[in-house]
């Protein structure tokens, strides 16, 4: 009698809990799913996204902070050179900062640029917490620091945006009449880094809309085995740009390692990209 009692106890708590089996229930649950993804994914992407580590450097030998209009402050590099016609403006990937990237920087000086880089909120030496927004936050800062501080013209700035700081730098040329847009291992959309087909009413770094918004001539470069970001991101959003525009697809390269693929074809793009908007 007592195991007829449970087994009718846990046929009803079943029931309550879950509904009485049917397509309309197995419909209704797998929306309920899709919700508890969608908010969580929303409440965690910011984590997800951006992933500072320890700083890599410290304040001194050309790096300095910034204010921000809320008082904290971030990291920048400044690498100047006296007799580069374009700066650029660097805005790196996800788990690197000013101290990781400095040896490509300085080697993008000696390909004749000045060239400044800046480490988000949560990275390096800057204070605060990372995000989408507070990054694109940081980039107006430091684009803003270039022209009022350091007097250079924005049709004299290049932004260069690699992986996450794709977002960065569209959001910063979606704005600003710059002089030229590199983009390389670029995103489409935050969220379709992992789910490829919109799923999602919502999401995080528009590169889809922004890239249709840029005035400015435009170089796409991304590794044919990007498996990270794979190379149809790059592709796509190569195709939404209606400015000038040129691209590389470097065969056998990855995220990360486009340089030890063929570093002389990257700093030949990326030099050939720059004396093209000299003709512009």
């Amino acid at each position: 009698m007592n195991n007829l009692r449970d087994d009718r106890f846990s046929r009803g708590w079943r029931r309550w809990v879950f509904g009485k089996l049917s397509f309309r229930r197995i419909l209704i649950s797998l929306v309920e799913v899709y919700v508890v993804v969608l908010v969580s994914a929303w409440l965690l992407s910011d984590r997800l996204i951006f992933q500072p580590q320890p700083s890599t450097y410290r304040k001194g030998d050309n790096v300095y902070r910034i204010a921000l209009p809320d008082g904290q402050k971030i990291g920048m590099l400044a690498l100047t050179n006296p007799i580069a016609a374009y700066t650029v403006l660097y805005c790196h990937g996800n788990a690197e900062d000013l101290g990781d990237i400095r040896p490509v920087m300085e080697t993008y000086r000696a390909q004749g640029f000045s060239v400044y880089a800046l480490d988000y909120r949560g990275y390096g030496i800057s204070d605060g917490k990372a995000g989408c927004r507070a990054a694109c936050e940081d980039g107006d800062a430091a684009l803003r620091h270039l022209v009022t501080e350091r007097g250079i013209p924005l049709n004299r700035i290049i932004i260069h945006g690699r992986s996450v700081g794709s977002g960065i730098a569209l959001h910063l040329a979606a704005r600003n009449k710059v002089a030229g847009l590199v983009l390389e291992s670029p995103l489409l959309t935050a969220f379709r880094v992992r789910t490829v087909i919109p799923i999602s009413p919502f999401d995080k770094l528009h590169n889809n809309q922004r890239i249709r918004e840029i005035s400015c001539p435009l170089l796409v470069i991304h590794g044919d085995q990007d498996v990270v970001i794979p190379s149809w991101h790059g592709r796509k959003l190569y195709d939404l740009a209606t400015v000038p525009k040129q691209c590389w697809w470097v065969a056998g390269a990855d995220h990360n390692n486009l340089l030890e693929v063929d570093e002389p074809g990257y700093w030949s793009h990326i030099t050939r990209f720059r004396d093209w908007l000299g003709e512009k």
